[in-house]
């Protein structure tokens, strides 16, 4: 269902790219007591299953971006679907969470994206 839906807004020119996903509205932003790289490193592992994350750590700058990819196929290729911009703070972590509304259902990624950020925070 998710691939039909994606696969129609791609052929109908909606699909968005990276750089339009970091220009989306803030949809959460959470400051959780775990460091930069160990949220960022969680992150990953909880979109490992199903998704294709993208992990882009700057370490000199204490910060990384996670981008997850929806699968796409050998024609449509994987479609950007949401960004982590993840942040060292001078007590934790701040996370911001970033994602285009594609269709029905979103809530439920953002809800899975908000509870990570929390699990991960706390590892």
């Amino acid at each position: 269902m998710k691939r039909a839906v994606i696969l129609s807004l791609l052929v109908a020119g909606c699909a968005p790219s990276v750089e339009e996903l970091r220009q989306e509205p803030v949809k959460f932003e959470l400051t959780v007591p775990e460091s930069w790289d160990k949220v960022g490193a969680c992150l990953v592992n909880g979109y490992a299953d199903g998704w294709r994350p993208l992990y882009v750590p700057v370490v000199s700058e204490h910060r990384a971006e996670l981008t997850i990819y929806f699968p796409g196929s050998y024609l449509t290729g994987d479609l950007p679907h949401a960004i982590f911009d993840i942040r060292g703070a001078d007590r934790g972590t701040t996370v911001t969470f970033r994602r285009r509304k594609l269709a029905a259902g979103q809530v439920s990624t953002e809800t899975k994206a908000r509870e990570l950020v929390e699990r991960c925070g706390r590892d």
